[in-house]
């Protein structure tokens, strides 16, 4: 099995772990899932080609020079994986969810608006099996867009198995989103766009979470691979593996900045 790094600018990432296997392309109307709720197609039999990936911190959706259904087809991508969409439920519009040959995932920051959330742009010509934007499945917010099943000992492996609220709180930032696909071995692919949290390290509480969100990012990644599936994690991770990947100078990085 083949690893992949691609760094796609600061702080945001892709990681594939995957062998050589392809995307069935359906010709279909496809799936509509926005904000929760699913629409279905038959689909005709699926032919494999290779499908292009694009992920994009874009620090607030709604504020584009462009609308972003502009932006979207420009960009040359099937999947567009986005991060920091700062929008809220009540916020979306038919402009965001309803665009011309694509398909809509979000998840919402529940504690705080205008806040992190990310969201999977698909090309209608690809048809997702399930969706879901909890990492601890099971263990997430009863209102997540669905789930996977609790990894043995996930909310004991990150330190929160006692303490509900804390695994609540782990999933209720609108951090993340699994979505898979059917590939060509019969696998499936999970792709999992990410948010990470950034956080100052004299704030031993939030250093506390974004450890214990990457922990089970890991985790989670790490359960799915066992299962037998294909994995990719893209997205912002608001880390640097070494300080040239960083955009600041050395002087400048006593403590971890922006939004977080």
């Amino acid at each position: 099995m083949n690893s992949f790094t691609r760094l796609l600018g600061a702080g945001s990432v892709c990681l594939f772990q995957c062998q050589a296997v392809f995307l069935p392309v359906h010709y279909t109307a496809g799936l509509s899932l926005a904000a929760g709720f699913s629409h279905s197609t038959p689909a005709l039999p699926p032919s494999a080609m290779p499908v292009h990936l694009l992920t994009w911190n874009i620090n607030g959706i709604r504020s584009l020079p462009r609308p972003f259904a502009e932006v979207l087809p420009s960009l040359g991508a099937d999947i567009v994986c986005l991060q920091e969409t700062k929008v809220t439920r009540d916020q979306l519009d038919s402009s965001l969810v309803h665009v011309d040959g694509f398909n809509a995932f979000f998840a919402f920051c529940r504690v705080r608006g205008g806040y992190s959330g990310v969201a999977v742009y698909c090309s209608d010509r690809l048809r997702p099996l399930r969706a879901g934007d909890s990492l601890l499945g099971a263990g997430g917010p009863d209102d997540s867009v669905g789930s996977w099943p609790d990894g043995p000992g996930l909310s004991a492996a990150v330190g929160c198995d006692d303490d509900p609220a804390a695994r609540v709180a782990l999933d209720s930032e609108g951090r993340c989103l699994l979505i898979e696909f059917p590939t060509s071995d019969g696998r499936g692919l999970v792709l999992i766009t990410v948010y990470c949290p950034n956080a100052d390290p004299s704030n031993e509480a939030r250093m506390q979470f974004k450890m214990r969100y990457h922990r089970l990012l890991r985790l989670r990644a790490d359960c799915l691979l066992r299962s037998g599936k294909h994995v990719i994690i893209a997205g912002d991770l608001n880390v640097s593996h070494r300080l040239i990947d960083h955009c600041e100078t050395a002087e400048a990085l006593p403590i971890s900045g922006g939004d977080g």
